[in-house]
């Protein structure tokens, strides 16, 4: 357990911003960008693009499958290292997220833990990590 869960424990934990725009229709909208997590081994760039997440880490890089839900009154986040990701491929981490103060907060633990029902970081039973929106670059003419 604790071996498949040394991908998570390499990520960083990451302050995170974004408001959720109550106007979008998909849920994944509010995700679709750049994020930036840091942590003591250094910065995370989490870049959402559809329902795909590239997660690349000082010393790692993981190609994602997202999908979202509801249970318990909880909004659900699942990730799914893809076939081609260059580490742990097939990998599964179920989890949870929320939108708040402008950060997104997304916690997870594995198929042995299952998924958390706080936002809590609680190595090796849950991984919370806060994320900041990368501001978009500006256009130069």
């Amino acid at each position: 357990m604790i071996g498949s869960l040394a991908w998570i424990a390499a990520l960083a934990l990451a302050p995170v911003a974004h408001l959720e725009d109550p106007k979008a229709a998909n849920p994944l909208d509010a995700f679709q960008g750049t994020w930036i997590s840091v942590d003591e081994s250094g910065q995370s760039t989490w870049t959402f693009e559809g329902n795909r997440l590239t997660l690349k880490t000082p010393t790692r890089e993981y190609k994602i499958l997202i999908t979202l839900g509801q249970e318990d009154q909880l909004a659900t986040i699942d990730l799914e290292a893809t076939a081609d990701s260059p580490e742990a491929p097939g990998y599964k981490a179920p989890g949870i997220y929320k939108f708040e103060n402008g950060k997104l907060l997304i916690c997870f633990g594995d198929d042995q833990t299952g998924r958390p029902k706080q936002f809590v970081n609680n190595f090796p039973m849950s991984f919370l990590f806060e994320l900041t929106k990368k501001p978009a670059a500006s256009k130069e003419q």
